[in-house]
């Protein structure tokens, strides 16, 4: 199965619920650190770094905080020393960090985020292989 490394800030993951919905009705695994608690594991030797190295591509909201995001940016510099294509969710007003520098990305606004997450979900279903939604059970999973 395909799977997906979400990267983001804690406490902003509920921006990419409708996403992550969307995503797992595609048959794409998702994988969210904080779903699976491990209590006494490092978090990133045990759980970041095996989840990035067991992805197919990395999902990445970047909003203000997340853009400054040590953690953030360390798992994004994980992902492109592994090859990891990257999906990018850029908060309108947010400069993309170094490691993006140059790289395509999707305008994400929190008033209108419907068509950025569709977007985003349309090329990671892309990235899988071509599974494919109709854009109607892309719009119902993301309402």
């Amino acid at each position: 199965m395909y799977m997906v490394f979400v990267s983001y800030k804690t406490g902003e993951l509920s921006l990419l619920d409708p996403l992550v919905t969307a995503l797992r009705q595609a048959s794409i695994d998702v994988y969210i650190a904080e779903e699976n608690p491990q209590p006494g594991r490092h978090l990133y030797d045990q759980k970041i770094i095996p989840g990035i190295k067991a992805s197919d591509c990395m999902l990445v909201l970047l909003t203000p905080a997340a853009a400054k995001s040590q953690d953030v940016i360390s798992e994004i510099g994980m992902a492109l020393s592994l090859s990891k294509p990257i999906v990018v969710l850029l908060e309108r007003g947010v400069q993309c960090p170094g490691p993006l520098a140059g790289k395509e990305v999707l305008d994400f606004d929190r008033q209108d985020s419907l068509s950025a997450l569709q977007k985003a979900c349309d090329c990671i279903c892309d990235l899988a292989g071509g599974k494919e939604q109709t854009e109607a059970e892309i719009r119902r999973a993301l309402w």
